[in-house]
């Protein structure tokens, strides 16, 4: 069984706000380092990742991406401690595959509400078959909406290692959840975003509103 991550690119206008994107690799550095210098978490982890794919004419550099990533997850971005555990749990680019780090970096993030953290925090025990403790991660990630975790919740109900009840349980959690983040304005945004998803990694709703803020301000500034 394998980890679960995927990864969204960005599009020339923020779905909500509707603030232009960056026009060059200048303004994108000038708006990332303006908010690097007040210590913003997310902006270290989205710097984190233009190294790690070597965007706005950078050369990837994994290490650098690590190490951008970690500072993040120092200052308490979410996505930090995610970043942090995938790479330890990896191991590759100059970062030691480390899983007792990748773990506890990946509880962190779980601690603080990331579902797929979470999720693959229950792979890990599905694994080592703590059927149990991997139950109660994915109930959970289902009480957060993420859809894998219904998968797994099911095979273990089938396979006899989840009760009926956990597995209805977990079905009213995940629809409860769905509900209560559905809208006319997301599902909007999710139909323009739709073509951008690729599975690769995941970005969290924290780091998604920080970039569209972040653009905003951007915005609002040049009106001044």
């Amino acid at each position: 069984m394998r980890c679960w991550h995927t990864r969204r690119k960005v599009r020339a206008f923020a779905p909500f706000c509707r603030a232009p994107s960056h026009h060059s690799d200048e303004e994108f550095f000038q708006r990332i380092n303006n908010r690097i210098k007040p210590n913003d978490a997310g902006a270290y982890v989205m710097l984190g990742w233009a190294h790690h794919d070597g965007d706005y004419g950078l050369v990837p550099n994994k290490k650098k991406a690590f190490e951008l990533w970690l500072k993040g997850s120092e200052l308490g971005a979410v996505d930090g401690h995610t970043n942090v555990g995938f790479s330890y749990l990896e191991g590759k680019k100059g970062v030691p595959k480390n899983e007792e780090r990748a773990y506890h970096y990946l509880e962190l993030a779980a601690i603080a509400g990331d579902a797929v953290a979470r999720y693959n925090l229950a792979v890990n025990e599905l694994n080592k078959r703590n059927f149990d403790l991997a139950l109660k991660h994915l109930m959970i990630a289902a009480r957060s909406g993420f859809n894998e975790s219904l998968i797994e919740i099911k095979n273990l109900f089938v396979a006899g290692r989840a009760s009926k009840n956990d597995y209805e349980t977990a079905l009213r959690a995940h629809k409860d959840a769905i509900d209560a983040i559905t809208s006319d304005q997301r599902n909007l945004a999710v139909a323009e975003l739709s073509d951008t998803l690729e599975p690769v990694r995941y970005i969290s709703v924290g780091s998604a509103l920080w970039a569209l803020s972040v653009l905003l301000s951007s915005t609002l500034g040049s009106l001044q």
